[in-house]
């Protein structure tokens, strides 16, 4: 189930995408979660950087919400 849909040129761009998605609509800091990147992609080469990327962007996104990660 797609929660958001963005594009993404590069790094940053992907990690700034992320970091806007309201996650605390899904899941919240008592929470644990897992990111899977599946790509298709011209501008990545590597699933597990896309996936890292976004771990990331949501972890920030919660410490900057809440003040902690979940």
């Amino acid at each position: 189930m797609p929660v958001s849909v963005f594009e993404a040129k590069d790094a940053e761009g992907l990690y700034k995408g992320a970091k806007k998605v309201e996650w605390s609509k899904y899941f919240g800091t008592r929470d644990t979660f897992m990111v899977k990147g599946v790509l298709f992609s011209d501008n990545f080469s590597h699933s597990g950087f896309i996936a890292l990327k976004v771990k990331d962007a949501i972890a920030d996104y919660f410490r900057s919400e809440f003040g902690k990660r979940p």
